[in-house]
């Protein structure tokens, strides 16, 4: 799955955009009462101007999930679930991008603690308020904590966690924004884990189709770049004998 720091830039574009949607109609209303190119120059700057203050935002709210992170940090796993439902000051943007991006960070060397992350960043996106983020992109939110929680089970050779929790992640994208580099994600995911769990045959359809989803927002990777972990395939399928 992608990095911390692509999935930050992801969250920040994903807000920028919105924010693009909404200048959108006032460029429209501009076009539609003066020709002259100095009325757009406006438009641009309140839009470089928002956009900064959107980053800004962001960076806030990441230093602030920090910080909710080390509270939680301390107290063992069933008694941060319970935190989490239970104390609306948990309920963040923020907090919920540390834990996601914690997982993802652990996958590799510590699948077990990555699921652990995923399964807190799942339950912090579940509590977001739709009304602050948008119901589609709460879903895309939840999409992204099962589709880390699937890989870290993956991981562990927990084939039926990591195929149930795939499942909730695309069931969840299904009613997300749409965004085509969640969807590209989602296709890698399965083609771990058809490769690691077969038929790779398969693996290879769902490469190809995550490869075109890619390319339509301009990412030219060669699609067996994406399985980047090949010899920890290897490994599980080794070991499952």
């Amino acid at each position: 799955m992608r990095s911390p720091a692509t999935a930050e830039a992801s969250s920040a574009i994903g807000r920028i955009v919105a924010l693009a949607a909404r200048t959108r109609a006032d460029e429209a209303r501009q076009r539609s009462q003066s020709t002259d190119p100095k009325s757009y120059d406006e438009i641009f700057r309140r839009t470089a101007e928002s956009a900064n203050e959107i980053q800004k935002r962001i960076a806030r709210e990441r230093k602030h999930g920090q910080a909710q992170w080390l509270v939680l940090e301390r107290h063992p796993q069933p008694r941060r679930l319970v935190m989490i439902r239970n104390d609306r000051r948990l309920h963040t943007w923020g907090l919920y991008q540390i834990l996601l991006e914690r997982s993802r960070g652990l996958a590799s060397q510590n699948p077990r603690g990555a699921v652990q992350m995923a399964e807190l960043a799942l339950a912090v996106a579940r509590c977001l308020d739709p009304e602050i983020h948008g119901e589609e992109r709460t879903a895309d939110f939840q999409a992204a904590a099962l589709a880390a929680l699937a890989d870290a089970k993956r991981r562990l050779a927990d084939r039926e966690g990591a195929w149930g929790a795939y499942e909730a992640a695309r069931e969840c994208l299904e009613e997300g924004t749409g965004d085509p580099l969640e969807r590209a994600e989602l296709e890698i995911l399965r083609a771990r884990l058809l490769r690691d769990f077969g038929p790779e045959e398969e693996a290879e359809r769902s490469l190809r189709r995550a490869g075109r989803l890619l390319r339509r927002i301009g990412d030219k990777r060669p699609e067996q770049d994406l399985l980047d972990d090949t010899a920890h395939g290897v490994v599980q399928r080794r070991a499952r004998g």
